[in-house]
């Protein structure tokens, strides 16, 4: 049976998704890794995200940031960060997880 041999180096690859099946949503995500915000992402969703729109020592604005997770990846993929938020309880949330997790 005839066959068509084809190398890895030969070949383009798949182009990028817009469909991303292999991110665990919060609502499957283990709740030690849930921080309790209704509109939170996985981690990785947003590595990949500000890995795909940014480059390291750039600067990433995350204007509502609730929990910090934006800010937390931003941080440990050596990005520059800016965060806003207008609660004192936010503050206090993104401080705490931005020391545990951060240093």
């Amino acid at each position: 049976m005839p066959s068509r041999k084809r190398y890895l180096d030969g070949s383009k690859g798949v182009e990028l998704q817009d469909l991303w099946t292999d991110i665990e949503m919060p609502r499957v995500v283990t709740r030690r890794a849930r921080q309790g915000y209704p509109t939170e992402k996985p981690l990785a969703l947003l590595e990949r995200i500000v890995e795909l729109t940014s480059s390291e020592g750039d600067i990433a604005l995350d204007p509502f940031w609730r929990c910090a997770t934006a800010l937390v990846v931003a941080q440990k993929l050596g990005r520059r960060w800016v965060g806003i938020d207008v609660t004192y309880l936010a503050i206090r949330v993104m401080r705490a997880r931005l020391e545990r997790e951060c240093g």
